[in-house]
């Protein structure tokens, strides 16, 4: 399965969303897998595609779901198809707060339940704006304005809501899923940490959480992110900074503190490391631009 594997870096990108057309690649994107929920919605022509040994054969305005791992081909008959991809690590993916409704936890736990299907056809989900909630992600993330990340998981949590409502109404139990606790396993700790990063956070608390050796909890880490946790956690922080930076006028100490570094010495310290620049520098170019 290793061999099958597609790279990304969910560290830089924990989503994404894209327009693809038939003529993008060749008569077939090859089996492949990946940790993130990918969802696919036909706009023009058709397409076969084959999950875990399945065969779908998707029309226009018919949607897929690959749940994370799950092994994927998709087959282009023809040059005319498109469609939109929204690619997501459902960990980034934060819950509602409902008592009933977490979904990152219910798609994963609806992977091979026949009342849960990847593939739902354009008669059933007619009603819903589908395609403007797939246009909507793809120009937030491409434009990047002021709250481009709210509107996109707004957008993707509407979708996503649906299409457990429509795996509710063939008989799917998703109100009685066991709900993802900060106890979780590697796959979810990093929502902790978007959550907490303003807090001191230690990589052997987190390995803890998730009943794992340090060591062992250090390798997984870096195996399934492609970092370490330790530039994970940064990451998540100085991503938070640069809005900060952006869209108010907070001085540097301000936001240091407040997206969890230990003095502001240290926060410009670790955003020249990753961004190649100061954050007074950011700011400036910012604004200049814009």
């Amino acid at each position: 399965m290793n061999t099958l594997y597609e790279q990304n870096d969910m560290l830089i990108s924990p989503y994404e969303a894209f327009y693809v057309n038939g003529s993008d690649f060749g008569d077939r994107v090859n089996a492949h897998w990946h940790y993130f929920v990918e969802i696919m919605y036909i706009t023009q022509g058709n397409v076969r595609v084959n999950c875990d040994n399945k065969e779908y054969h998707l029309e226009a305005g018919d949607l897929i779901l690959f749940h994370a791992g799950a092994i994927h081909t998709i087959f282009a008959p023809s040059k005319e198809l498109r469609y939109s991809i929204i690619k997501l690590n459902l960990s980034s993916l934060h819950s509602s707060g409902s008592l009933f409704l977490n979904p990152a936890a219910i798609i994963r736990s609806a992977r091979g339940d026949e009342r849960a299907p990847i593939h739902l056809r354009q008669d059933e989900i007619r009603h819903l704006p589908i395609r403007d909630w797939f246009d909507r992600c793809i120009m937030e993330l491409q434009n990047k304005d002021y709250g481009y990340d709210t509107c996109f998981y707004s957008n993707v949590s509407n979708l996503l809501i649906e299409i457990i409502r429509l795996w509710r109404k063939r008989g799917f139990p998703a109100e009685h899923t066991s709900p993802e606790t900060e106890n979780g396993t590697i796959q979810t700790i990093t929502e902790y940490i978007d959550e907490h990063s303003n807090q001191p956070l230690r990589v052997e608390a987190l390995a803890k959480m998730c009943g794992m050796s340090y060591s062992y909890f250090a390798r997984s880490f870096r195996e399934l992110y492609g970092r370490s946790c330790k530039d994970y956690i940064e990451f998540v922080r100085i991503r938070k900074a640069k809005d900060l930076l952006i869209y108010t006028d907070l001085d540097l100490n301000y936001i240091s503190l407040e997206t969890g570094f230990s003095d502001c010495s240290h926060f410009i310290r670790i955003f020249r490391q990753l961004e190649k620049t100061t954050p007074h520098q950011y700011r400036k170019s910012y604004q200049t631009n814009h």
